[in-house]
């Protein structure tokens, strides 16, 4: 079988796999033997590993007040485990723990001595991002994300130093979908409270690490793993 990117022989014993679950039942007469990297696994790449500065922005109205349901401080907990009350799994620690510690994830700041104007608006990897737009239901999500990156940049945040990723945050009923990203690219997208699920994430960010669906059978949605 192939496990983790690693390939894995059961001698002796009868295992068994329950897809529902899912979980790999290893009988206690069987011995495991791993030997890996698996050939033609997708194994970690380069944008995958070492230390990566993540930036969270909230986009909110400032003509019409809407704004993403998590808050900034949320939005610490979950993505970084700050914050309040920091939740143990959140997406610094799974990113760890599923890179067996290559991919360290730290929040965006700007480096000392950086006097753009939106450095003051970050607070532990997270600030609010104001566009003077209505952001209601209906909203085309492509004109708000067009205008979002504009700010962005406008506030010279969007430079490597600062930042190599950022989650943007829809309020609500704009983005006809979960989450989305770039793959190979800087950004990615949440429809509102996904923003604070760190499934989606670990699901995001990992496109933008360049990888793609992993699939279960013939369903290219079918793994939920990550």
């Amino acid at each position: 079988r192939q496990l983790g990117g690693k390939i894995v022989t059961f001698v002796g014993g009868n295992a068994s796999a329950e897809k529902s679950v899912p979980t790999v039942f290893i009988p206690a007469s069987a011995t495991v033997v791993a030997d890996g990297p698996a050939r033609g696994v997708q194994r970690l790449s380069a944008a995958a590993t070492g230390t990566k500065k993540v930036l969270v922005a909230r986009m909110r109205s400032t003509t019409h007040g809407q704004e993403p349901t998590p808050t900034i401080n949320d939005l610490k907990e979950r993505v970084f485990g700050m914050g309040i009350s920091p939740v143990a799994v959140n997406f610094k620690s799974q990113s760890a723990a599923c890179s067996e510690n290559e991919l360290i994830i730290e929040p965006g700041a700007c480096v000392s001595g950086n006097t753009a104007p939106g450095c003051a608006e970050i607070s532990d990897g997270v600030m609010n991002l104001d566009l003077d737009m209505d952001l209601s239901p209906g909203v085309d999500p492509s004109a708000v994300e067009y205008a979002a990156v504009v700010k962005l940049n406008a506030l010279g945040l969007r430079d490597a130093a600062t930042a190599d990723y950022v989650m943007f945050l829809f309020p609500p009923g704009i983005s006809p979908w979960i989450a989305y990203a770039y793959i190979n690219g800087w950004s990615s997208f949440y429809s509102d409270t996904w923003g604070g699920s760190v499934s989606a994430h670990m699901h995001e960010v990992g496109h933008n690490f360049g990888l793609a669906h992993s699939g279960e059978f013939d369903e290219e949605y079918g793994d939920q793993s990550s």
